[in-house]
């Protein structure tokens, strides 16, 4: 029996409860610096912010002779393409609370702010002894006019409970704050030593304080609002490092998870109609680890997201496999780097073909056909590539055009279910697609 193939064209907005994110190709956007630099480390922990048509970028960055963390900044006018400012625009204060080093920042625009538009929540320690105990680690808080130039509030503002069982009592880290109308909420991770027979004792999960003025916070005590999931689960050990936004009245979630030490994190989602009881989406992970070889073979995690129009961007950290390979890993080689992947929509598909009108493609599909003809459009250039990704995003196939104005993609080999699909000529990318094979 033949399978039935319906080819969709995106044209609308994803609804949040199924979310789909795919990795375009060469899609890691930020590396390390080069030997010398303050970033010739790693690089990681991407918050990226929308404003004035242009997207910013706040990143830790780390030099293999110190280890101190410091805060990087960079611009693109695509998401993809980065101007990276050559110095740290945040460092450690020297005798001071952070003078280790700070990271995971989060960054609030206030539009309506008389001065200080920017705000940023940082984690730091202070000193390399106690950063390897998880709980001298504390928040910050700082302002800028422009992004670049900071300046710092004395002490943390947010602390780990240290003396008492709590939910952050191991460690707080990787906030993200967002200003939801004249209260500014955060969203944390803390690890929970609360002496209880909790199945979320013992683990990274994510807690939530709230402020009036970015200082003075106040911590939801109880229980944490985004907790490991079951036994067996993908997310079981930890959750940690969200990323919040609120889009008209529900509030959306993105954050790592793993099932065990040995496994890398991957990214999942939430969403909320109160910004405390959360819904995990049952597509979850919706973000993976790379292919075998790939530069983020064994972590995708740490996601800073941005809508712009319709359509989500995804920014995240990704680390090779040399972090588990004792090879790689005593010579500290592996490799912490930026990467971006961009949502799928899938609400009001377009069961039409794509027109001449369009000047991208012309689709041809039949359904009772082995094969599928996408025609490209006089526009496009000779080197064109298709790729097909399944909803994981992870890349099953490529196919270059070759010259030709029709590729032919062949549906044998391809398991029942949904595929997405993106066609880029040497501008980028041109087309998005989807695809059902049942």
């Amino acid at each position: 029996m033949p399978y039935f193939l319906f080819l969709f064209f995106i044209l609308s907005t994803l609804g949040f409860a199924q979310q789909e994110f795919y990795k375009p190709s060469n899609n890691m956007v930020i590396e390390r610096g080069d030997y010398g630099k303050w970033n010739d480390h790693s690089i990681s922990d991407p918050k990226v912010i929308f404003v004035a048509d242009t997207f910013r970028m706040w990143f830790t960055g780390r030099d293999i002779h110190t280890y101190s963390n410091k805060i990087g900044y960079a611009w693109s006018v695509d998401g993809r393409r980065w101007e990276v400012e050559t110095t740290a625009v945040l460092t450690g204060t020297s005798y001071s609370w952070d003078e280790a080093g700070i990271e995971t920042v989060t960054i609030v625009y206030d539009s309506n702010a008389v001065m200080n538009p920017y705000k940023m929540w940082y984690v730091g320690s202070r000193d390399m002894e106690q950063a390897t105990h998880s709980i001298y680690w504390h928040v910050g808080y700082a302002w800028s006019e422009d992004g670049t130039n900071w300046v710092k509030y004395p002490s943390p503002v947010l602390t780990a409970n240290i003396d008492s069982a709590s939910l952050d009592h191991g460690s707080l880290e990787g906030p993200s704050v967002i200003l939801d109308k004249d209260t500014l909420r955060m969203y944390y991770a803390g690890f929970a030593d609360i002496d209880q027979n909790m199945h979320f004792n013992q683990h990274f999960n994510i807690n939530y304080a709230w402020s009036l003025d970015g200082v003075n916070w106040h911590k939801k005590l109880d229980r944490p609002v985004l907790e490991v999931g079951p036994m067996g689960s993908w997310d079981a050990h930890n959750v940690q490092d969200p990323e919040v936004l609120k889009i008209g009245e529900q509030y959306h979630m993105w954050y790592g998870g793993n099932a065990s030490d040995d496994l890398g994190q991957q990214i999942g989602y939430a969403y909320s109609k109160d910004g405390l009881n959360w819904q995990k989406s049952n597509a979850n992970p919706i973000l993976t680890t790379g292919k075998k070889g790939n530069w983020d073979e064994h972590l995708a995690s740490y996601p800073t997201v941005v809508q712009v129009d319709s359509t989500f961007m995804l920014w995240y950290t990704g680390l090779d496999n040399c972090a588990i390979d004792p090879k790689c890993a005593e010579h500290n080689i592996y490799q912490w780097n930026i990467g971006y992947a961009r949502q799928l929509q899938q609400n009001l598909l377009s069961e039409n073909p794509i027109k001449e009108k369009n000047k991208y493609m012309e689709l041809k599909t039949n359904p009772l056909q082995e094969y599928i003809y996408i025609k490209l459009g006089e526009t496009l250039e000779h080197h064109t590539e298709l790729g097909i990704y399944n909803v994981n995003g992870n890349k099953i196939k490529s196919i270059p055009s070759n010259g030709q104005t029709i590729i032919k993609v062949d549906k044998k080999g391809f398991d029942k279910g949904a595929y997405l699909f993106q066609l880029e000529d040497q501008r980028g990318e041109v087309a998005l697609g989807k695809f059902y094979i049942y």
